[in-house]
């Protein structure tokens, strides 16, 4: 699922998801925060005032929230992808 504060824009399920749904709504790339500990989308200042209206799939949540989705999916402290080489 879909989840916004009204400023930021984060998915639940993955990072695929994130950039496929912003994508699909005009929310550019270059407004993706991948160097942020919390990987988010920033919806811009001319899209707030009517992004729930316009995209009414999207959750309404608050930013404790949203930060607590972003830590579900962040790998855990100190792990070390396994190569596979």
């Amino acid at each position: 699922m879909i989840y916004s504060d009204g400023i930021h824009v984060v998915s639940d399920i993955g990072l695929e998801d994130l950039h496929t749904y912003c994508q699909s709504v005009g929310i550019k790339r270059c407004w993706y925060h991948s160097s942020s500990k919390h990987k988010h989308y920033d919806i811009p200042k001319r899209k707030r005032a009517t992004f729930f209206v316009d995209h009414p799939e999207v959750k309404q949540i608050s930013g404790k929230e949203i930060v607590e989705i972003c830590k579900k999916l962040e790998p855990p402290t100190g792990f070390e992808p396994v190569s596979s080489d």
